[in-house]
């Protein structure tokens, strides 16, 4: 064994990673997200020791955030397997419209939601013997209004992806967790930062949450959180799939065989 050779290995892995600043972004990113999240979760499970429905509201908070990270990923990875396997000029040398191509990913999150869902679902009821279907036909909305936020994300992150093609690739599986501490999935908005409850309130995800725990605890719909959450959909779904046509408009100007 020779050190020179250990030490050109090292060095060339290390120059991979701490030139770009997305790789060293993605390499913080995780502990951070994880101290963050979890560290929130418990210091609100402290204050809460003995209450009713706590399991509950973590579990279905649970199941219900895969819907939206499955959707947002599922969708992002479409583009993202079409530029990994040098596809992107063929797809788009067919008859497809952009507009063909968007609508055969929201239907296949669709598929993906109902697969996530019923096995989460599952899992949850097999495993811990609690059945999120307690929250009866406001799962419908909730599950919607989750598929919405999953389509607006993913289409962000491909309006990335069309325009910087691989050196976009880490957002394909971290811009969907940014979202996740702001959006109270295991704990109510009221317990974190008035300056990240600020931010909490422009999300949909965050109304669709609180939405859930009222049910559990008082057992009613606030409906005015539902058409929030939906007001909100509309709005940044709207925005991500204008961003993703305008880069998809510049990606086409500066040649699309430039992303295999």
């Amino acid at each position: 064994m020779k050190l020179h050779r250990i030490i050109a290995i090292v060095r060339r892995h290390f120059l991979m990673t701490f030139r770009r600043l997305d790789r060293i972004i993605n390499v913080l990113y995780w502990p951070f997200l994880n101290i963050v999240l979890w560290g929130i979760t418990s210091m609100w499970l402290q204050q809460q020791a003995g209450k009713e429905h706590i399991v509950t509201m973590i579990l279905t908070g649970l199941v219900l955030w895969q819907i939206v990270f499955r959707v947002n990923l599922e969708t992002a990875k479409g583009l993202f397997e079409e530029i990994l396997s040098h596809n992107v000029v063929n797809l788009f040398a067919t008859p497809l419209t952009f507009g063909e191509w968007v609508v055969g990913m929201m239907m296949l999150g669709i598929v993906n939601m109902l697969l996530v869902f019923s096995c989460c679902a599952a899992a949850v009821w097999l495993l811990y013997g609690i059945n999120i279907f307690v929250l009866g036909f406001s799962l419908l909305p909730f599950m919607l209004s989750l598929l919405i936020a999953g389509w607006f994300i993913g289409f962000f992150i491909c309006g990335l992806l069309i325009r910087w093609g691989l050196k976009a690739q880490d957002f394909v599986f971290t811009v969907g967790w940014i979202f996740a501490p702001f959006s109270a999935i295991y704990y109510p908005l009221d317990v974190l930062p008035r300056f990240v409850q600020i931010i909490g309130k422009c999300l949909p995800m965050t109304y669709v949450f609180e939405a859930m725990r009222g049910i559990l605890q008082n057992g009613k719909l606030s409906t005015d959180y539902l058409l929030t959450s939906f007001g909100l959909d509309i709005l940044y779904l709207t925005f991500s799939l204008f961003f993703f046509w305008y880069m998809f408009e510049i990606s086409k100007e500066k040649g699309l065989a430039r992303l295999d």
